[in-house]
């Protein structure tokens, strides 16, 4: 498979593809070079016979071809983003997926009322680590950029509330 990750950050989720698509191609990306390069190397060091790529990129405007993917990844960056810059990153997102290519999707979840509060706090406190919780807009924006939604969980990691979202070109 040709997999992408948008938004690698630490690399964690990155290496995680790279192990499980051993015969395949894993590209990461993220806006920060340094956080790129430091995925690439982790992911090299732990992989090095598997084809991965890592690289310094904004995600509102990627430099692949039309369809260039099987599946495409990204976790919590949409808290990140202005409605109109997610809104350009689904239209990316779909435009480089292969028809019935798969869109996976991991937002900060809105379900748990304490954390709610404490995450409005630690937003304003820290706007650009902590942003703002869009899980109950994400679906209308997946839709709205072409992409059917096929399943949607709520998880807890720690007490951490997350909704995962599937979606297909």
């Amino acid at each position: 498979m040709q997999v992408l990750e948008i938004a690698t950050g630490s690399g964690e989720m990155f290496r995680r593809l790279v192990k499980a698509n051993p015969e395949g191609k894993t590209f990461g990306l993220d806006l920060s070079p340094n956080m790129a390069a430091r995925t690439q190397r982790r992911a090299r060091s732990e992989f090095p016979a598997t084809p991965s790529h890592c690289g310094a990129v904004d995600v509102r405007s990627m430099p692949f071809k039309n369809a260039s993917f099987d599946a495409v990844v990204c976790c919590y960056l949409f808290e990140l983003l202005s409605q109109d810059d997610i809104r350009l990153t689904l239209r990316e997102i779909r435009r480089v997926l292969r028809a019935d290519g798969t869109f996976a999707l991991v937002v900060i979840g809105q379900n748990a009322q304490f954390f709610n509060k404490l995450y409005s706090v630690c937003g304003k406190l820290v706007p650009a680590f902590w942003g703002r919780q869009v899980e109950r807009a994400v679906p209308e924006l997946v839709q709205e950029a072409g992409l059917r939604i096929m399943t949607t969980h709520a998880v807890r990691q720690t007490g951490y509330p997350s909704r995962v979202l599937v979606a297909r070109r």
